[in-house]
């Protein structure tokens, strides 16, 4: 964790571990993929090629996640189910930036790893 989320777990006396208890967030993502697990596997599996893509890079072209997903059907549908849930909430037409993407934050990358778990 960095230094000032270091710091300000301890200012407000809390371990990390504590926090994860109640961060907001964390519950959103994980009821989401939770949903969307039993809902509609695809939209899991393009959330997975964008994490994936956006893992080294900064940002990612919507062509270049498109063609990543050839295999997926409904491809502007489920981009726009993982908006709505807050997952993918890119503003942005033609890019997908990491800032937009809650789950590439470091202290969720457990959560990147249950994705991958429910998708095999």
């Amino acid at each position: 964790m960095l230094k000032r989320e270091g710091l300000l777990l301890s200012l407000a006396n809390i371990s990390e571990e504590e926090f994860r208890e109640f961060d907001p967030l964390r519950a959103w993502i994980e009821v989401s993929l939770k949903y969307l697990a039993e809902v509609s596997k695809d939209a899991l599996k393009l959330l997975d090629i964008v994490a994936t893509k956006l893992s080294d890079k900064e940002s990612v072209s919507l062509d270049e996640i498109r063609r990543a997903a050839s295999d997926i059907k409904n491809f502007d549908a489920l981009m726009e189910t993982l908006k709505r849930f807050f997952l993918l909430p890119y503003e942005e037409p033609s890019w997908i930036y990491r800032r937009d993407c809650p789950l590439l934050l470091d202290v969720y990358s457990d959560l990147r790893s249950r994705l991958r778990e429910m998708l095999r």
